[in-house]
């Protein structure tokens, strides 16, 4: 039996159109080390398929994934946001598709934790960053720019926090 907000997260998910994006946290440990270094609410990003699926960069790589690890998941809490009007969908999908298969970008991680210790600043994150590798919000990022979205950052540098501000801003200035 799905607890109530299980339940309520599959109200949100199906609700949610095509290349609307979600942000996640857990309460394990990973996630809170990610919350903590990237100083943000969110530890993961990914981008709704369909109705059954996400497609989502993490440890294994981009890969489409059952949707139901995050709905299903009693430790994982989400949040929708809606792709602004300036993002076309099809693009958006396409250009997510496309990156499928991709390694993971450990390097831009390692990158954005020496430049945490050693108080450095954002650009040098790039010395590291993988190129066809991606993070959860650098893939999204890369994807959205290639549909139609600007961002102040570079894609590389995008942490799932910038990532979150740049789409709510851009929702409530339409």
């Amino acid at each position: 039996m799905k607890s109530s907000e299980n339940s309520l997260k599959h109200d949100i998910f199906l609700a949610a159109a095509s290349g609307d994006v979600f942000f996640s946290r857990s309460r394990t440990f990973r996630s809170w080390v990610i919350r903590f270094v990237t100083r943000s609410p969110f530890s993961h990003v990914f981008v709704k398929v369909n109705d059954r699926a996400v497609i989502e960069a993490d440890v294994g790589g981009v890969k489409i994934r059952p949707a139901a690890r995050y709905l299903d998941d009693e430790l994982t809490s989400i949040e929708l946001v809606k792709l602004p009007a300036c993002v076309d969908p099809d693009v958006f999908i396409a250009e997510l598709n496309q990156r499928a298969g991709s390694f993971y970008d450990y390097g831009i991680l390692a990158g954005g934790l020496l430049s945490k210790l050693l108080k450095l600043s954002r650009w040098r994150e790039n010395l590291l960053n993988g190129v066809s590798r991606y993070t959860c919000s650098e893939l999204v990022a890369e994807s959205l720019k290639a549909a139609g979205m600007q961002f102040k950052l570079p894609t590389s540098q995008i942490t799932p926090k910038d990532l979150y501000y740049s789409l709510k801003n851009r929702d409530e200035a339409n």
